[in-house]
């Protein structure tokens, strides 16, 4: 049978372990120095320039409902940045033949965008001091464009709000249908 003395030792020894188990905030043999709290880096955009100018072949249809406009993607522009943005030109079509040309930048983790340049006879001009836009911003989320950019998102983003890698944006954008 253990002796009291013997009972007390083993009982201090198990209960000096279980508070370093249990506050492990505790110094073992030393004093406590916390980390420094580091700062995220801010999101710095990177400056891309434009693509060339779509043609019929790199465009894929993203279909809408209750819409007058055809809504394309042009495959070729489709670019992740440094700044894990994502670049890629739109093209917008009427009934009637008339086409808008966008090159805009897509922050899948915010949900911002950006028009960089719009265009014109078969050619892009940047757009002057271009700003980060929100989706429900001047053109409005319910709007055809506004519905438009949030497919774009989710066509074009994870499920996680990360860009896809450009050959995983084409699959889905192909199966979009």
């Amino acid at each position: 049978m253990a002796k009291p003395a013997q009972l007390l030792l083993l009982a201090f020894w198990f209960g000096a372990a279980m508070a370093e188990v249990l506050d492990p905030m505790q110094p073992r043999g030393g004093t406590y120095a916390p980390r420094p709290f580091e700062e995220p880096t801010p999101w710095k955009e990177q400056e891309l320039g434009v693509p060339p100018f779509p043609v019929e072949g790199g465009l894929v249809r993203l279909p809408l409902e209750a819409t007058d406009y055809q809504y394309f993607v042009d495959t070729q522009s489709l670019a992740v940045g440094a700044d894990r943005a994502v670049r890629y030109t739109v093209v917008v079509a009427s009934t009637g033949h008339a086409r808008s040309v966008f090159h805009e930048a897509l922050r899948c983790d915010t949900g911002e965008y950006k028009t960089i340049a719009y265009g014109r006879s078969d050619t892009f001009q940047k757009v002057r001091d271009p700003v980060w836009r929100s989706n429900s911003d001047a053109v409005g989320s319910s709007s055809a464009m506004g519905r438009f950019r949030k497919e774009v998102r989710s066509t074009l983003c994870s499920e996680s709000y990360q860009p896809l890698a450009p050959t995983e944006m084409i699959r889905r954008l192909q199966y979009a249908h």
